[in-house]
């Protein structure tokens, strides 16, 4: 999993299209989680399980067990 609690920070690193897609949804921090094809985590990607936020911070360490529940259920 992936947690950027502020965007700002990537502004020097992300593609200007990517960064113009943030501005206009307005993405302050975001989380990425893969979803796998397979059972094992060393299994093929099949997916992503993208969130944003439109504040800072939305994504704190302690929730990634969560989401990375929620993508293992999207796996099944």
């Amino acid at each position: 999993i992936i947690t950027v609690p502020d965007i700002a920070w990537l502004k020097d690193v992300l593609h200007p299209l990517a960064l113009a897609n943030f501005k206009i949804a307005g993405t302050r921090s975001c989380l990425a989680a893969p979803i796998f094809l397979g059972s094992e985590e060393g299994s093929e990607v099949w997916g992503l399980l993208w969130l944003d936020s439109r504040e800072i911070g939305s994504f704190p360490a302690y929730s990634e067990p969560s989401f990375r529940a929620v993508a293992a259920a999207l796996e099944s």
